[in-house]
């Protein structure tokens, strides 16, 4: 089962790829740049912190609480 993390990355590159089909809609192309640099930011941040954490090796939420200040909870697979 995957963890929620995981589940809500997935959602939130959903919702970017959604809002990207949005954007090609709008009349007259009105908004669509800002939509699409919108969508393009949500599906960078769905994965920017895991590859960071790849990246360094460190336990996945390593990261994060680290930029938070927060203790580092154990991520459960």
């Amino acid at each position: 089962m995957p963890t929620i993390e995981a589940r809500l990355r997935r959602e939130l590159h959903k919702y970017a790829i959604e809002l990207r089909k949005l954007a090609y809609t709008l009349p007259n192309g009105v908004g669509e740049y800002n939509l699409l640099q919108l969508s393009e930011r949500m599906g960078a941040a769905a994965y920017e912190e895991v590859a960071r954490e790849e990246a360094t090796g460190l336990p996945r939420g390593t990261l994060q609480s680290i930029v938070t200040g927060a203790g580092v909870q154990p991520v459960r697979a």
